[in-house]
């Protein structure tokens, strides 16, 4: 946005408004008016889309008329404007409230109260004791152009750059209250061990399952939100609080029966399925408990804001209910506690998918496929085989309705003729288009009550999900394997799987690996190896979700799913990989830089068709954080038949880095091929050489010990740090030569061999150059040099060029921090050239050097001299003569060396 042209439309605005005022006019203006003259062409001018309901939407339409407009950078909320007409009194209590109030719950710290003549900005992440000491900064009309900087803080492009928020932070310096999703999901914790004390206590008689009893909290906690979502939307008075006085007065044990009365009036007028009858109807409740729980529902604890479920987002709502399904309570005798359960989170897999991928991924598989006027949105049936709390369904429902509702047949109400019930829209849509499997139980009612807090409408009686959303594994039909929970998809979707299966197959599968998997689930492993092509190796379960998906997709189907990026070139990724290219891949989006979970995951996005590859181009993105969400950082189309390449892995595709990476592999020879290649040592011989590894004392025939963290570039780093192992630590660990050779025949001779060690775990490919004085330990690859001068390879190694190859190459090894894994897989793949005899003797000098210098510098490590400093110069000078070798080897542009350079930064 041009600042200088914002200045000159901002000051013919107040011009125009200052016209206004002589003429006596300001009083003939009502709201509309007023944003459609003044408000709307004022943040226009500061660079908003406002005619862009993506970005500036009219909120009205949701809140019941409690805010305006919310103004968002890629679907972020940056703040929500109440807006008023020309002259209306601004410090009205009320107003001020809502606006605030509003802001927070949808999870945003900006609000704004501004008739035009008056810009009022709240800050409602602010704890604070009344609504008017979240003001942050007033703005009149009069000062628009002489304040024009202060005004400026509320332009897009200060949004995007996050100086409002610097500001706020430099001026005051205020205690933050907690936001809304985390305030509720702590009330909910709270109200759940308030239950479930209550429960254990008053029931004992029961003999109540751990099961029993989470269900049963579950159950009655979910009743009542969908009762003050009701409220919420005003589709029911407010009966849970007006009537809780009256109810207490029956007497002690009477609110629980007066609140299953009300229980049984919204099955009456809703049937819904969370009303019917449970055995949470059947246990005895304290009336202090159910007070403290229902107003809680209404207020927060400390009373600074209150509860509106009409205007919080159902992606909040998910957050919360991910939480939920990662605790458990813990039962004793005479109470429950509730505790994070991160083994059961672990076990399952369970990691909530923000709202931006989710949006991506429904947009990019159920938009796709509307694009087909010939599509009849009636019969597009949309699958997530593990729902979770239902996001990528709710999502789906909101696209197709809005779909359906541009179509003629969709203006019409729907006559079932069996019933003789006229269904409407939304639940025409929801029985005939949205389907979903969970394993877990709770998330199966937690999706249901997803969606049915979505199409609620007053009188209007809800269906039965259980034909849609089932509990079941989507990964096994037997039996013998999963129990009740087999889940027979023939059977369970007949129909849909006789028409071929389903048109849409979306979702975020369980993030389990390998060794979670064989840890905590041996048998479903057997199992599954058994079932799926795509189980080999040492292979994780988002495999099998991928190869599941498709399967279950008609031909001419879309699938998008969330993975982790293993899928670009793992090993054991390989055949699903080869599966997929079968297909037309449209597009992959790299997410590994953003934090998209709280767990080591990173991941990525990839969206296809059920249809042959022939000739495809796909699409290539790479995201980054920006303005508070993300944006496509770089964008690029290929060739899907350029996706296998000899190091078979679909990472190089990402932006220019893939090209440069593509020359590097031209006319380069595997590692492989150069050289021997191992794992220092196995799982098994690993633990059991750990039994003769000692510290070095009066020893006189031994080997050094080295394993990743004492492994530097042209350097051992042995006696000068500690090196860690399984769970110890030594400072100048040995491993007599007697005992190793007693030990394994094998490692005796890989330890006296002349070899390259290359550390597991770096920044930076890390490669020692050892003449036979070590034994290394398993988190390092061994390279026995068969047709190259050792030197000239571990000159590659080390070079910048090849750390920039592997990290482009297995995206799927990073790590938080920039590290990376190393191993004897990858290593095999790199593209090594032979050097010409003018090279390597220009190159064997300047690693001699290296070396010699890293030795010296090893016996000052920590003494800050001048020879120390002058040491480090002299390394870092010889280190870029080096890399500019192995630049003009692989015959790098200048341009090409940069983006090499820029990536390490």
């Amino acid at each position: 946005m041009d600042k200088k042209l914002a200045f000159e439309k901002i000051k013919a605005l107040t011009e125009k408004y200052q016209e206004i005022v002589k003429e006596g006019r300001v009083n003939k203006y009502n709201e509309e008016m007023t944003k459609k003259d003044f408000i709307l062409p004022l943040f226009e001018a500061l660079g908003w889309k406002t005619a862009d309901s993506r970005e500036v939407s009219a909120e009205e339409k949701i809140s019941k008329k409690r805010v305006d407009y919310g103004f968002r950078i890629n679907g972020i909320p940056k703040f929500f404007l109440e807006a008023k007409s020309l002259k209306e009194d601004l410090d009205f209590p009320k107003f001020i409230e809502q606006a605030i109030n509003y802001s927070w719950l949808k999870c945003c710290t900006w609000a704004i109260l501004t008739n035009f003549e008056t810009i009022r900005i709240f800050n409602a992440e602010w704890k604070t004791d009344r609504p008017f000491q979240n003001h942050f900064r007033t703005i009149h009309c009069s000062n628009f152009v002489t304040r024009f900087d202060e005004l400026w803080l509320l332009s897009r492009e200060s949004f995007e750059s996050g100086t409002l928020d610097e500001e706020a932070e430099r001026l005051a310096k205020k205690t933050k209250r907690m936001r809304v999703d985390k305030q509720l999901w702590a009330d909910l914790s709270r109200f759940r061990e308030i239950l479930s004390k209550s429960i254990t206590k008053l029931n004992q008689t029961k003999e109540l399952s751990q099961e029993d009893l989470d269900e049963a909290i579950q159950r009655i906690l979910d009743r009542l939100i969908f009762i003050r979502s009701c409220e919420d939307r005003e589709l029911e008075a407010k009966i849970l609080i007006s009537n809780l006085r009256e109810w207490e007065n029956k007497g002690k044990g009477q609110l629980i029966k007066s609140l299953r009365e009300v229980f049984s009036s919204f099955k009456t007028t809703y049937n819904s399925e969370i009303f019917a009858p449970s055995e949470c109807d059947e246990l005895e409740i304290d009336n202090d408990s159910l007070h403290e729980i229902v107003e809680g529902l209404y207020y927060t604890k400390d009373t600074l804001g209150s509860y509106d479920f009409s205007a919080i987002d159902a992606d909040i709502l998910g957050n919360i209910y991910e939480q939920y399904l990662g605790h458990i309570l813990r039962k004793t005798k005479k109470r429950a506690k509730l505790k994070e359960n991160h083994t059961h989170r672990k076990q399952q897999g369970i990691y909530y998918t923000p709202t931006y991928i989710v949006d991506y991924i429904v947009e990019s598989t159920v938009g796709e496929l509307l694009k087909n006027k010939k599509v009849d949105v009636r019969k597009v049936r949309v699958l997530d085989p593990a729902c979770g709390s239902g996001s990528f369904l709710i999502k789906a429902f909101d696209f197709l309705y809005e779909n359906y509702a541009k179509s003629d047949k969709g203006k019409q109400a729907l006559l079932d003729f069996k019933t003789g019930i006229m269904f409407k829209m939304e639940v025409q849509i929801l029985l005939n288009n949205i389907f979903g499997v969970d394993l877990d139980k709770q998330a199966v009612e937690i999706t249901r009550l997803n969606i049915l807090l979505r199409i609620a409408e007053k009188g209007q009686r809800l269906p039965l999900l259980r034909q849609n959303i089932k509990l079941g594994n989507s990964l096994s039909e037997d039996e013998e394997v999963a129990g009740d929970r087999a889940f027979k998809w023939n059977d369970e979707f007949e129909a849909i799987m006789n028409e071929g299966g389903f048109d849409i197959v979306v979702g975020n599968p369980p993030y389990l690996d390998s060794e979670e998997m064989v840890r905590t689930q041996p048998e479903f492993r057997r199992a599954y190896g058994n079932t799926f092509l795509t189980a080999k190796g040492n292979w994780d379960i988002f495999c099998i979700f991928l190869e599941k998906g498709i399967s279950l997709l008609k031909d001419g189907g879309y699938l998008g799913m969330i993975v982790p990026n293993k899928l670009l070139s793992a090993d054991y990724a390989t055949e699903i990989r080869n599966l997929m290219e079968n297909y037309r891949i449209i597009a992959v989006r790299d997410y590994s830089s953003i934090p998209v979970f709280q767990a080591s995951v990173y991941p990525i996005v990839v969206i296809m068709q059920k249809v042959a590859s022939k000739r495809n181009i796909l699409i290539a993105e790479s995201m980054e954080s920006y303005a508070g969400g993300v944006r496509v950082r770089n964008r690029i189309e290929i060739d899907q038949k350029d996706l296998h390449t000899a190091q078979n892995t679909w990472a190089h595709i990402f932006g220019d880095s893939g090209k440069v990476s593509d020359k590097i592999l031209l006319h380069s020879e595997m590692l492989e091929n150069i050289g021997d290649i191992s794992g220092a040592a196995s799982v098994s011989e690993a633990y059991e050489l750990k039994g003769i590894i000692s510290e070095l004392s009066n020893q006189k025939s031994y080997f050094r010990f080295i394993n990743t963290g004492t492994i530097d570039r042209y350097s051992s780093l042995w006696g000068v740090f500690k090196t860690a192992y399984i769970k110890s630590s030594y400072a100048k660990p040995i491993v007599p030569k007697e005992s190793l050779n007693a030990f394994s025949s094998n490692r005796y001779e890989q330890a006296q061999a002349t070899k390259i060690i290359i550390g597991g775990m770096n920044k930076r490919l890390e490669a020692y150059l050892d003449e036979g004085n070590y034994l290394a330990g398993k988190s390092t690859t061994i390279v026995l040099p068969r047709k190259m001068n050792p030197k000239v390879l571990l000159a590659i190694l080390n070079s910048k060029l090849m750390t920039f190859f592997y990290k482009d190459s297995f995206k799927s090894l990073s790590l938080a921090g920039g590290f990376m894994r190393v191993g004897p897989p990858q290593i095999k793949k790199l593209p090594i050239r032979m050097v010409s005899k003018q090279i390597q003797e220009a190159i064997v000098p300047l690693v001699d050097k290296m070396i010699a210098l890293n030795e010296r510098l090893n016996e000052i490590y920590f003494k800050k001299t001048d020879e120390h400093v002058r040491i480090d110069e002299e390394l870092e000078k010889t280190d870029l003569k080096i890399d500019d070798l192995v630049y003009d080897i692989y015959g790098l542009t200048n341009a090409e060396k940069q983006i090499i350079e820029n990536s390490l930064q």
